[in-house]
Formats: C-alpha cells, structure tokens, sequence
C-alpha cells in the first residue's frame, strides 16, 4: 500500500490566516492605527508565495509540474474573465460607459503591463495569479536546465533591489518608482516562492519561543520603521518594509514548526480544523472573490448609515460571506453533477 503524503496542517491554517489578512489589507480599520496593522498585514502575499515554494518539492516528486502550471492558467484566465464581465457592469451601471471602458483596458500599455508586470486591468489584486503563474514556469524551465541555483543567488538580490527602489527610494533617491516595477513575479514572486523551497528542501524549523520572540520583535521594529519614515515624509507607496520580509519568514517558520506533526500526535481544536479546511479549500478563491463583496456591500453600509462601526468587522464578515458562497456554489454544482449523473 503506497503511502500517503505527509501534509503540515499548519500551512493550512496559515493560508487562511494570510487570506484573512488580504481582505483586511482592502477593508482596513480606521485611523491611524487602521495602517499599522495594514503595514503587519502586508506579510500575506509574500506568504502565500512562500507556500507555494514550499509545497512544490511535492509537485516535483508526483511530476506534477506542468499539471500544477495548467491548473493556475485556467483559474488565471477564468479570474480574469469573472472580473471583466464584473467591471462592465459596474461601469454601465455608474454611468462611465461601455465603449470607454474597453478602451481602457484593452490600451496598448494596460495590455503590455499586464503581459509584463502582471497587472491586471480588471481588477489589481488578480496580479498575483500572473505572477505565481509566471514563477511556475520560471522554476519549471530553470529546474529542467539544471539553473535553479541561479534563482537562489537572486533571491536575495531581488529582496534587496525591492527595498532601495521600492519603500526607500524616497530616503535614497528622493523619489518614487512605479510599484509595478516591483510587485510582479521577478522582485516579489521569485524570492518568496524560492525561500518557501529553501525551508522545505532543507527542513528548517525553528522553536516556538524564538518564533513568537522573532514575531514580536519584527512587529516591533515594523512599527518603528513605518513611524520613522511617516515622521520624516520618507513613506514611499510601495509596501514592503525591511521588516515585513523577516516578519513573514517568522510566522511562515511559527506555523510549519508549531504543527509539525508527522506521527499524527497532536491535537488540534475544532476552530484549528475549521481553519484548516477552510486554508486548504478555499484560501486562493477567497483571496479571488473577496472584492466582489467589498463592491457590493460597501454602498448598502452606506446607505443605512453604518459603516463607521462597520469598518471595525468588515474583514470578518467579508472572511465569512466569502466561505458561506463557496461552500454555496460547491453544494449547487454538486447537485448539478450528481443530477447529470442519474440521467446519463
């Protein structure tokens, strides 16, 4: 009997986490205090990419490589195609016009930042499909010749070049940089996804006392950072702090080490299951639909005059409406499916 793949529950756990965490990026509290926690929250995606790094030696040992690439093609493409019809509407709706509309998003720089830099133009959160796509092909490609020790070199140097030309380059150049040039799959993508494979390929772990020691200390010194350069008009638009790239390695390390439980020893608490099957099932298509209700129930929260105590739960509700319909939808193709099956 083969056996069956080892998989650390902890990464499921933190996948919903890091999805929770990309809603309350786009629907943060208010104040002030509202963007220090969205600064804390920017771990989310280098932490999905980090997941995606770790769990392809997987991939790699099933042959899975071009399998895995098609499969983020076809949710790359549908998600891009959801939000097109999305936007139209919305824009006939508040009058832009459809004409209007399209010639924007079909422009010959919305086409070449999109091929490009990974930016979609139907919706800017989708750049993360491209780019992990991207990174799928990279590593599949650099794997096959034998390079793949070239992206390792890079990792850091693509960390490097996103701090100085991306949230420093106000204190070093006294200017800005397009944040495109950076949030793609070359500065952001690859590093990430190539330390989540470091930490597999080498199994790292790490104690919980120094992980909720690192935790607290890079949270720390993110506060400090982001109040230095506020105070001193330095606050580039880019969102990567020196600290988010640590802070991300530490919590990525919490959770794979903390839940490293291959004997099948530990006990895990209903809500740690809960989030674990919501991690695992539906982390990615809650990171896809989420502004879909941040569209929808933005105007209705408006409308009955709620929306200062509203902005306090939004991430919650929005976390929890998005789970509710993807079981939803799942259950009516089940139907569908089982319906079809009966008649054939």
């Amino acid at each position: 009997m083969e056996k069956r793949e080892y998989r650390n529950i902890g990464i499921d756990i933190l996948k919903a986490f890091s999805a929770f965490l990309v809603i309350y990026i786009h629907t943060p509290f208010p104040y002030e205090i509202g963007q220090y926690l969205v600064s804390m929250a920017r771990v989310a995606v280098p932490i999905f990419f980090m997941i995606s790094g770790y769990f392809y030696l997987n991939i790699v040992g099933r042959k899975g490589e071009e399998r895995q690439i098609k499969k983020i093609f076809k949710i790359f493409i549908l998600s891009n195609i959801l939000y097109f019809f999305i936007k139209v509407v919305f824009e006939t709706l508040i009058g832009n016009g459809f004409l209007s509309y399209i010639l924007k998003v079909f422009s010959k720089e919305s086409i070449f930042n999109f091929i490009v830099f990974n930016v979609s133009p139907f919706n800017g959160h989708l750049w993360y499909l491209g780019a992990i796509l991207y990174v799928l092909i990279i590593t599949y490609i650099f794997d096959r010749l034998k390079l793949k020790k070239i992206l390792y070199i890079l990792t850091p140097i693509f960390l490097i070049i996103d701090i100085i030309f991306g949230k420093y380059s106000l204190a070093i150049f006294g200017r800005e940089f397009l944040y495109i040039y950076l949030r793609n799959f070359i500065i952001t993508g690859l590093p990430y996804f190539y330390i989540g494979r470091i930490i597999k390929e080498n199994q790292i772990r790490i104690k919980n006392y120094v992980a909720i020691l690192g935790i607290f200390i890079f949270s720390s010194t993110l506060i400090f950072e982001r109040y230095i350069l506020k105070f001193y008009n330095l606050n580039a638009e880019r969102d990567s702090f020196i600290s988010v790239i640590f802070l991300a390695i530490i919590i990525f390390l919490f959770f794979t080490s903390f839940y490293d439980d291959e004997k099948g020893q530990f006990k895990l608490s209903k809500l740690e299951i809960a989030l674990a099957n919501v991690g695992r099932r539906y982390s990615l298509l809650i990171y896809i639909i989420h502004p879909i209700f941040i569209l929808l129930l933005k105007p209705i929260i408006f409308r009955l005059g709620v929306y200062k105590y509203y902005q306090f739960i939004s991430a919650i509700i929005i976390f929890i409406l998005c789970i509710l319909l993807i079981k939803m939808v799942k259950e009516v193709f089940k139907l569908i499916n089982i319906k079809f099956n009966l008649k054939n």
